[in-house]
C-alpha cells in the first residue's frame, strides 16, 4: 500500500495491516505497541526503520527534532516489596508504564533473588511499582534492595552529550509532550534538524547537539548517529538536513556503529 508523507515522496508500509496509526500521527492515548519498531521502504530511498514513542520532555517536539531515550533511573533501598511490586517515595504516578524494572542488588546477600531479574511495568503510583504478574520476580524484593528503570519508549530532547546507544531517532511530527508518536531511527532522512552551517560536505559523520545533528570529524565512534548526503555551497545556511541515520536502529546497542 502506498502514502505520502513529508516532501510528499512515495513509500510503502510493510505490513501495513498490522498499524493503526499512520508514520505522522501523534495522539494523547497509546495506539501501537510501545516502543514496536516500523519497516517503510521509499522507492530510491531504501528502508527507513521507525519507533512507537512517548514524548517526555516536558515541551512539544518539532518535526526533525532529535531525541534521546530517558536516562535510567536508579532506585535505591526500597523499603518492601512482594513477586510483583516494589515500594519506595518520590515517584510521579503513571511515568515509567511499560518500562523495564530491574534488580540491580539484593541486600541479603550477594546474587540472592531477585537480584538481576527484571519485569515490565505495567503501572505506579507514587510509591509503588507495579510488574506484569506473567513476569513476576522468583522471590519478593526486601528492604534495601536497589533497583534501576530502563526505557525503550520513553524519549525526550536529544543532548551534546548524548551517545549513540542513547539516541532513539528523529521526530515525524511535532508530538506534543506526554503524546505518543513515531520517530525515525534509521535510514535516510530529509527533514532532521542539523546546526546552521554554510560548509557541508557529504558523507560528513555526525554527533547529536540540543535536538540537532552536528558535524564533527574527530568525535568518538559511540557518539557517531548519522552521515550528511549531499554538499551545501559557502553561501547556503540550512537547518534542514538530509541525513542517513545510521544510530541505535533496534535500541539495544550500536548495532550499526559509522566509522570515522
Amino acid at each position: 500500500m502506498s502514502k505520502y508523507y513529508g516532501n510528499g515522496a512515495q513509500y510503502i508500509d510493510r505490513d501495513v495491516q498490522v498499524w493503526s496509526t499512520a508514520i505522522t500521527d501523534y495522539t494523547s492515548d497509546m495506539k501501537e505497541y510501545p516502543g514496536i519498531l516500523r519497516r517503510v521502504y521509499r522507492p530510491g530511498w531504501g528502508d527507513q526503520i521507525y519507533r512507537y514513542v512517548q514524548n517526555k520532555s516536558d515541551s512539544a517536539f518539532a518535526k526533525g527534532d532529535c531525541v534521546s531515550f530517558v536516562a535510567p533511573v536508579a532506585i535505591s533501598n526500597i523499603t518492601s516489596g512482594t513477586t510483583i511490586s516494589i515500594t519506595t517515595s518520590g515517584l510521579t504516578a503513571n511515568e515509567y508504564q511499560y518500562d523495564i524494572l530491574y534488580c540491580t542488588d539484593d541486600a541479603g546477600g550477594a546474587g540472592a533473588a531477585p537480584e538481576g531479574e527484571f519485569s515490565i511495568i505495567l503501572r505506579n503510583t507514587t510509591d509503588t511499582i507495579y510488574i506484569d504478574p506473567d513476569l513476576p520476580f522468583s522471590a519478593a524484593p526486601a528492604a534495601n534492595d536497589d533497583f534501576q528503570i530502563i526505557t525503550y519508549c520513553h524519549v525526550t530532547d536529544a543532548a551534546g552529550s548524548d551517545t549513540q546507544q542513547e539516541f532513539a531517532g528523529v521526530a515525524v511530527s511535532a508530538i506534543p509532550d506526554n503524546y505518543w508518536g513515531w520517530v525515525q531511527c534509521a535510514g535516510l532522512c530529509d527533514y532532521v534538524s542539523g546546526t546552521a552551517t554554510n560548509a557541508q560536505a557529504d558523507l560528513s559523520s555526525c554527533i547529536l547537539g540540543t535536538k540537532v545533528l552536528a558535524e564533527s570529524s574527530s568525535s568518538a565512534v559511540n557518539l557517531l548517529v548519522a552521515i550528511t548526503r549531499g554538499v551545501e555551497n559557502a553561501d547556503t545556511v540550512a537547518t534542514n538536513w538530509l541525513a542517513e541515520i545510521k544510530g541505535n536502529t533496534s535500541g539495544f546497542g550500536p548495532n550499526q556503529m559509522v566509522s570515522v
